[in-house]
């Protein structure tokens, strides 16, 4: 599954947030596989493409930076996959 994870720092919570980020280049656990990330211009937030089959993990990734940033995850699909749905 591909995730559209949009994420932003919490108020008052930059410099702990880019702290973890060079300690940990925000690398995810164990299955889940970042495919791209991209950082608004502000430095306030951005968004992630990942993949994973196993919810857990994705959990997992989201506790580790809840403190520090709010993050909404969402499964999408692409235009082919969609396709298969409205056109049968």
């Amino acid at each position: 599954m591909i995730l559209l994870i949009a994420w932003k720092v919490r108020p008052g919570q930059r410099d702990a947030a880019i702290q973890r980020f060079k300690e940990t280049q925000g690398a995810p656990p164990p299955g889940v596989k970042m495919l791209n990330r991209w950082h608004r211009a502000d430095g306030d937030g951005g968004l992630t493409i990942a993949e994973s089959n196993d919810p857990q993990a994705i959990y997992k990734w989201a506790y580790q930076w809840g403190d520090v940033m709010e993050l909404d995850a969402h499964p999408i699909i692409d235009d082919a996959e969609a396709a298969k749905v409205l056109f049968g």
